[in-house]
């Protein structure tokens, strides 16, 4: 028979997100979004936009955010076209004059 392929490996397991680790407020309006990529075959949008990795997998992206609410979408494929996406919040609170 055919192996199905095991639903606990697949892109998400080569995807660690540096920043932001989780939902979180921030006071700067410019954001990085890092992380790092184990599979050297697999590609990463940050909210559609391609990110350059490095030799290592390391990957930024400066995202520039709007008050409230931002939504940080990273999305990696691997070379067989699988994908996974890991979704964060940043709330964007402008610090006071």
């Amino acid at each position: 028979g055919v192996a199905a392929p095991k639903a606990d490996s697949g892109p998400q397991d080569s995807l660690v997100l540096l920043s932001p680790r989780q939902d979180e407020s921030v006071g700067e309006q410019d954001y990085l979004v890092k992380g790092l990529v184990k599979d050297e075959n697999a590609g990463v949008l940050v909210n559609e936009r391609p990110a350059r990795l490095d030799e290592a997998g390391n990957f930024q992206m400066s995202v520039r955010l709007k008050e409230g609410d931002n939504r940080i979408v990273v999305r990696i494929t691997d070379a067989s076209g699988a994908s996974a996406v890991l979704t964060r919040t940043l709330t964007y609170v402008p610090p006071r004059r």
